[in-house]
């Protein structure tokens, strides 16, 4: 047995403990962070817009670029994005939001460097598909006016089954009008727990003539997202599940991990104070990860997305850059996020308040942030784990420094647990390590993030 040196014994007991904390306190060591916003509390800056364009103006090429369409349906159980009930807002209300959204992405435009690529366009939400084709197209001749494209660009949107289903014709035009690429949100397929995350519309039945509409429509790309570990999914639910999105055929399968959405998923399971342990996290990937690729799926062990899309990994051009480049991105929309350099900003949080300012054409914030590169760089490794693997290359061409000269006590301790292994291009996690992620994503955190962990997410329910 090697005998290690008294300070690489302090080096291996620290990852230890730090892999334990991640580990005792599975849904706060999330893929999200900080593990809590309050740690960033001592860098928060001005919000006033010539602060926040001065922080766009620093961007380097290529950049990303977001638009958040906040209207849904229903609001999901789970769900901690800015969303707003689509029953409140008419048709004239919605126009004006996507008008107001147009002139925030003129803003973007303006206070960028001139030049700068964009690598790709995301319509997130909230449910984009409440816009009408000629809304996306509005803002799609914006995008095309105002920004450089990359010559890889493309736009990508979502959108819910019903939606999907309703009409064919709409997401027809929505293709012509520039999108390739379509993601639908199917979730579960378990009844009982579709009406508990408030998606009971959107059942097995809809999905499938939702991707109908979606491949009728001839999008590149047709993406199906699905969530385990919900409180009160089984397996035999979960199996279930993935064997209906491999029978839609679509081209892309991502399996969000619900710890993803730690934030709203901590209140949804301390409802009855049941939530999914570290374990379940791992048995239902890895039976997924055994569905999935049995059928002709790709994907680095651990990661989220599977892809049959020749040579693609599945997600977005825009999610691509953003995680594995490490691109800056910048977002337009209600508390839409953007990260640019060290400089982390999110929207105003009110509606009427960003509608003010952004059909002013400002680009004021609710919260800005000068993050210590520390932070910068635990964000971008626990993302890039969603891909199942750390890239050595982007990670140094994005910091400016090797990967192993920042965290090699962590890749060595990780390495000699068996739970990641060297690559020509850099670390992937082990078959079998997904239920380790929590311990995994600990040893990434920068050390003023750990007290956080000591922090429940899920409090016991009350005894009255």
């Amino acid at each position: 047995m090697t005998m290690l040196a008294p300070a690489h014994e302090a080096v291996a007991d620290s990852c230890a403990e730090r892999f334990a904390l991640g580990m005792a306190n599975h849904l706060r060591a999330s893929v999200m962070y900080p593990p809590a916003r309050e740690a960033f509390l001592p860098f928060r800056r001005s919000t006033l817009p010539d602060s926040v364009r001065a922080s766009l103006a620093r961007a380097s090429g290529p950049v990303a670029l977001y638009a958040h369409v906040p209207f849904c349906e229903t609001k999901c159980a789970y769900c901690d994005y800015e969303t707003v009930p689509l029953a409140r807002h008419d048709d004239a209300s919605i126009a004006r939001y996507v008008a107001a959204l147009g002139r925030e992405l003129d803003a973007i435009a303006d206070a960028l460097p001139s030049g700068i690529e964009v690598a790709g366009f995301d319509i997130g939400g909230g449910t984009p598909g409440t816009l009408t084709a000629r809304q996306f197209e509005a803002l799609l001749r914006t995008v095309e006016r105002r920004f450089t494209l990359a010559p890889s660009f493309e736009v990508s949107t979502e959108t819910t089954p019903t939606l999907a289903a309703a009409d064919p014709a709409k997401w027809c035009a929505i293709r012509e009008a520039g999108v390739s690429r379509a993601s639908m949100g199917v979730q579960t397929i378990a009844p009982a727990l579709l009406n508990r995350l408030n998606r009971g519309i959107h059942d097995a039945d809809r999905t499938r003539a939702g991707m109908d509409a979606l491949r009728s429509a001839g999008f590149a790309i047709v993406n199906v997202d699905l969530m385990f570990a919900l409180p009160g999914l089984s397996m035999e639910a979960w199996e279930a599940t993935v064997a209906h999105a491999i029978s839609l055929a679509p081209d892309v399968v991502t399996i969000y991990d619900t710890v993803y959405k730690n934030r709203g998923i901590a209140v949804f399971a301390g409802r009855d104070g049941v939530a999914p342990t570290a374990a379940d996290y791992g048995a239902q990937y890895d039976r997924a990860f055994a569905l999935l690729s049995s059928a002709g799926y790709s994907a680095r062990y651990g990661s989220v997305n599977f892809s049959r899309a020749s040579g693609r990994l599945g997600t977005s051009r825009y999610l691509e850059g953003r995680i594995l480049d490490g691109l800056d991105y910048a977002g337009a929309g209600l508390y839409a996020s953007s990260l640019v350099g060290d400089s982390w900003r999110f929207g105003r949080q009110r509606y009427a308040d960003w509608l003010a300012h952004a059909e002013r054409g400002e680009l004021a914030a609710h919260d800005l942030y000068e993050l210590p590169r520390s932070h910068v760089v635990a964000k971008y490794v626990l993302l890039a784990l969603s891909y199942g693997y750390i890239d050595a290359a982007r990670f140094e061409r994005r910091f400016g420094e090797p990967l192993a000269s920042r965290f090699g006590a962590a890749l060595a301790f990780l390495e000699s647990r068996h739970l990641i292994r060297r690559t020509s291009d850099g670390w992937e996690l082990v078959p079998g390590s997904f239920g380790f992620l929590p311990g995994i994503r600990a040893l990434f955190y920068a050390d003023d993030a750990i007290d956080f962990l000591d922090e429940p997410v899920v409090r016991a329910p009350s005894r009255g």
